[in-house]
């Protein structure tokens, strides 16, 4: 857990680049409405979304 408090504009980064991707797959697949492969999408960026929530934590 030290590596992240050693390296924190890495995290920062990542949480950024994790957040943006997340976000833009959930709209990605809300464009796809009744579709089973919107789902997929939005599910994909739900888990980008709290990857990013996992990475910020891990600093503290």
């Amino acid at each position: 857990m030290s590596f992240w408090k050693r390296h924190p504009l890495l995290r920062r980064l990542l949480i950024a680049l994790f957040f943006t991707a997340g976000v833009g797959l959930v709209v990605m697949g809300w464009s796809l409405t009744g579709l089973p492969a919107g789902l997929g999408w939005m599910l994909m960026g739900i888990l980008s979304l709290l990857l990013s929530l996992l990475l910020y934590n891990l600093g503290f």
